[in-house]
């Protein structure tokens, strides 16, 4: 996606005892974010390494950039907040060694959109995204592909006091 920086660290090989990392945080969306990069930026780097090579071999480099920008207008549009808290994802990650990009954080929550529902019609006019998308003939149904994210916040962390999870 969009070049911000090269990684000072190569990314880890990434090992699991079965459970996913519990990441607290608190402060503006822009401070949880930079302390969730800054505790897992090693996964984010590792995660967005394989799924950027697979949506290149989709849809091409332009083609994967393309989209993720027409993603990310939307992003912005319905919810702006969303882009301080990956801003500061970014900044966490990068005070740790890993280069990435706003764009790229995007294309690893929009990663299973991308591949299993991806629109075929041209990019609308309102984005300001050019051109029209590019079929592919590199289908979903290829085996390997799995991503999955959860959040959950409650009590002061919600505007009113509710438990929210989400999981993707």
């Amino acid at each position: 996606m969009e070049k911000r920086g090269k990684s000072l660290n190569p990314p880890q090989p990434v090992t699991s005892a079965g459970m996913p990392p519990v990441v607290v945080v608190s402060g503006s969306n822009y401070q949880m974010g930079y302390q969730y990069g800054e505790k897992v930026g090693h996964l984010i780097f590792h995660n967005w390494a394989i799924l950027k090579s697979k949506l290149i071999k989709a849809y091409g480099k332009e083609g994967a950039t393309k989209d993720i920008q027409v993603w990310s207008y939307y992003l912005w549009k319905y919810d702006p907040d969303l882009k301080d808290w990956l801003r500061g994802i970014r900044d966490g990650c990068e005070a740790k060694g890993y280069g990435i990009s706003v764009l790229d954080l995007v294309s690893i929550g929009l990663y299973p959109t991308e591949i299993w529902g991806r629109p075929d019609t041209p990019y609308p006019k309102e984005t300001g995204v050019e051109g029209d998308i590019q079929s592919s003939a590199y289908l979903a149904r290829t085996k390997g592909y799995h991503s999955c994210t959860s959040f959950s916040a409650t009590g002061s962390a919600t505007r009113d006091g509710k438990p929210l999870v989400a999981i993707s």
